[in-house]
């Protein structure tokens, strides 16, 4: 709603930031890869192509990675895998591989 001023909520700060600093991976899908851009400015996400949301997390300090909706978005060096998800007008089919293809990512980062 308010692009790149939006604000997180103090308790989901303190744990990404937590997870963030304890390098543990965090996987977000959905809009909710607009926390991580928020909270953690210099990061990678994806939110599939919507444009004015990839331009918000341009502005928050972040970078967005257009992603379609069967795959994830890795950033190894913050340790996030996000996902599209519902961002994309897409079947359910789609939003599961979506979902499913960050989670499989983050696995991989879980081992690493």
């Amino acid at each position: 709603v308010d692009g790149s001023k939006a604000k997180v909520d103090e308790q989901v700060e303190r744990v990404v930031s937590g997870f963030h600093a304890a390098r543990k991976p965090i996987g977000l899908c959905c809009i909710a890869p607009v926390i991580a851009a928020k909270v953690i400015p210099g990061c990678t996400v994806t939110i599939g192509n919507d444009l004015d949301t990839a331009k918000a997390i341009e502005e928050m300090g972040s970078k967005h990675s257009e992603r379609s909706v069967h795959e994830a978005c890795v950033d190894s060096e913050n340790r996030i895998v996000t996902a599209a998800a519902f961002m994309y007008d897409a079947k359910v089919c789609d939003v599961f591989d979506s979902v499913g293809a960050m989670i499989n990512a983050l696995f991989k980062l879980l081992r690493s």
